[in-house]
């Protein structure tokens, strides 16, 4: 940010956009938030600058389209229910390492590309219900059936979605002159949907490690109070509700899980886990799919290197750090629960006479329509913003 630049005010307090995300390769986020109302109308939009000058587009596909970007001709890029606008050229100017300020509205079939303000272009579709999509919409790719495509590679520093049409007038006052804009004490701040502001939010956060790894951090909606749940783990502590691979010990020792590894042909899988599901009375209450969890815990190591995960029957596998600390550290892994079947928070990689011990364990749900980093390296928000 720059001191010489004015700043929106809200009641005496200055309004600042500070931080972006920066977005390379195969980043995404994935959400639960499901757009389901673009047959009614709606609008959506963001604050980019691209590093690169390729096809890359955020939002959701598998024919059930609600996404924006470019092509790799630099052409703005829409997809807006039954319709999308690859075979349309339509020039936004826009170019590699600059931010642009994109807006997309669906007026009864009539979808409209804005850039800084003012529109560039248009594309017919169909109002239809059973076009609106199904699924999580993702920012920084496009979910097509659950699967990530389309990869962004470029800095992020909000997006934004509404149920209802914006018109040009109320895009330009979003576009704001370039300056930060509170969309919660805004224009149709009744039909704000999403709000995420890529590390200027309440609950925003990166991985603190340093390998990618499936999932990491989140972004919060801010368009609601976004906050952290009641714990859900229950008995953790009990060292007879922890299953041991090989020949490990566990046990409670002041106060903390220990877990010794003693023989095990195979140190790569020695550790021990806890069940994260309430068929085993370990959680008061199943996870439930859609919805994202905060699972945070302290941990400290005799010797050597164990990693922390979490792990999902048939799902994913979110690896938290890698401890070498021999006093407690605070971790968290974020995870977005995809599956009915058994989840595990697991130590493993334990090599015989290695020693972990956790305490504090906890299961928490983020409140909202909770935005899950995937596949990012360590902290990636920057202080480049428009």
């Amino acid at each position: 940010m720059f001191p010489s630049r004015r700043i929106a005010t809200m009641g005496g307090d200055k309004f600042r956009d500070e931080y972006s995300l920066d977005f390379t390769t195969d980043d995404y986020i994935a959400t639960n938030f499901i757009p389901n109302y673009i047959h009614t109308n709606a609008t959506m939009g963001m604050w980019v600058k691209f590093n690169t000058i390729k096809e890359q587009t955020m939002g959701h596909h598998g024919g059930k389209r609600w996404y924006m970007g470019i092509n790799g001709s630099a052409e703005l890029f829409m997809g807006v229910q039954d319709q999308h606008s690859s075979s349309d050229s339509i020039d936004g100017g826009i170019v590699a390492n600059k931010w642009f300020h994109f807006v997309v509205t669906a007026i009864d079939g009539t979808a409209t590309f804005y850039v800084d303000g003012v529109a560039k272009g248009t594309k017919s579709y169909t109002q239809d219900i059973n076009d609106n999509p199904d699924e999580g919409w993702f920012m920084g790719a496009r979910n097509n059936n659950g699967t990530a495509e389309s990869y962004m590679e470029a800095k992020i520093s909000e997006v934004f979605h509404y149920d209802v049409g914006l018109t040009a007038s109320q895009v330009r006052t979003l576009y704001n002159g370039r300056e930060p804009y509170n969309h919660k004490e805004g224009i149709a701040t009744g039909n704000l949907k999403a709000w995420w502001r890529m590390g200027d939010g309440t609950l925003d956060t990166t991985r603190h490690f340093t390998s990618p790894v499936s999932e990491g951090g989140v972004v919060s909606d801010e368009s609601q109070n976004s906050y952290l749940g009641t714990d859900l783990v229950d008995d953790v502590m009990n060292a007879s509700n922890w299953n041991d691979w090989g020949d490990n010990t566990v046990e409670l020792d002041g106060g903390a899980i220990k877990i010794t590894a003693v023989d095990d042909g195979n140190p790569s899988t020695s550790g021990a886990y806890f069940h994260l599901r309430d068929n085993d009375n370990q959680l008061t209450t199943d996870l439930t799919i859609g919805k994202v969890y905060k699972v945070s815990y302290q941990v400290k190591v005799n010797s050597g290197s164990i990693f922390t995960a979490i792990g999902e029957s048939g799902g994913f596998s979110a690896t938290g750090n890698t401890t070498t600390s021999t006093s407690y550290v605070n971790c968290a892994i974020y995870i977005m629960c995809t599956s009915t079947t058994d989840h595990y928070f697991y130590a493993g990689d334990m090599a015989v006479g290695e020693i972990v011990y956790y305490t504090n364990i906890k299961v928490q749900e983020v409140v909202g329509n909770t935005g899950v980093i995937v596949n990012m390296a360590s902290n990636q928000f920057s202080g480049d913003t428009p």
